[in-house]
């Protein structure tokens, strides 16, 4: 996309020791903008793929936060943390034996799928009105409810005891803490998380990302250029008029027998819309321009 429009999306490689917010604040100054908004928080310690929205793309927030993420991740074993990660109270544990490769394997084989996963306490859930942090913090029992998530990959990339380093890709809500901390707990060492870095957000990787420092207006991604990879619909004349009046239209043809579930809308060769595709219909969910030339106006 052009320099001068306000619509764009950014994809931003954030070190260890800032924010995701220092960030955000980092490249809004840099850019003089006020508008944007990241997709999904990485804690401090953590490093790696922040995507920021700036202008109509705000309105696809929802969509990117859903999206699947892909982490390296590095585990201590033989040792565990009040807060699941290296910032915790470390307290260290006396194995009975040092697991093999073969029994890791077996252990991490079993997280593969959909599994029930307890959030750590140190997590910013809100529980009882508060952020459950503040209240673990204070010497409070934090208890929260396990939630349903999904591991797609986990793969060793090295292992020597007690450091175990992992590729995951997991469903957006996985804590990778509680990854770590119940893979100790499994293997009877205890664990915790010591390091990580967010590979990749859906198709968006942190190969293609830029530093705080190097990122410019013009590094930004058109909204097109972004959802490329996504489900497409193009629309026009009648359809185009009721769908951008908020009402549902008939698929054309070719696609009315395609899955339902999330798809873009294209008309004139822009993204005009995120939207919904159920049984033969197009349904309007997220609007991001109307006239073609919503850009002109976004500031």
């Amino acid at each position: 996309m052009h320099a001068g429009h306000a619509t764009g999306i950014w994809l931003v490689d954030k070190p260890v020791g800032l924010t995701s917010r220092d960030v955000v604040d980092m490249v809004s100054q840099k850019l003089r903008r006020r508008d944007l908004g990241h997709t999904g928080t990485l804690d401090p310690q953590a490093s790696g793929l922040l995507i920021l929205l700036g202008g109509q793309a705000r309105k696809l927030q929802n969509f990117f936060t859903t999206l699947a993420k892909r982490y390296e991740a590095r585990i201590e074993l033989g040792a565990s943390s009040d807060t699941d990660d290296s910032e915790g109270a470390i307290t260290p544990c006396q194995p009975a034996a040092i697991p093999v490769r073969q029994k890791l394997e077996q252990t991490l084989a079993a997280y593969l799928g959909t599994i029930s996963q307890k959030p750590p306490a140190y997590s910013a859930i809100k529980l009882r009105g508060r952020r459950a942090y503040d209240l673990a913090r204070q010497g409070e029992c934090v208890e929260l409810t396990p939630r349903q998530v999904e591991i797609y990959e986990i793969e060793i990339h090295h292992y020597a005891y007690p450091c175990l380093a992992l590729t995951v890709r997991c469903s957006a809500g996985t804590y990778i803490r509680a990854l770590a901390r119940d893979i100790g707990y499994d293997l009877h060492t205890g664990g915790y998380l010591q390091a990580l870095r967010r590979l990749a957000i859906g198709e968006f990787t942190v190969a293609n990302a830029f530093t705080p420092d190097t990122t410019e207006a013009s590094s930004a991604l058109s909204l097109e250029t972004a959802l490329a990879p996504y489900p497409r619909v193009d629309i026009a004349g009648v359809s185009y008029t009721r769908f951008c009046h908020g009402q549902s239209v008939t698929l054309p043809a070719e696609q009315a027998e395609e899955k339902d579930g999330d798809v873009f809308v294209w008309a004139e060769g822009q993204v005009i819309a995120w939207g919904k595709r159920r049984a033969g219909l197009l349904c309007p969910y997220r609007l991001c321009r109307t006239d073609g030339h919503a850009d002109s106006n976004d500031e």
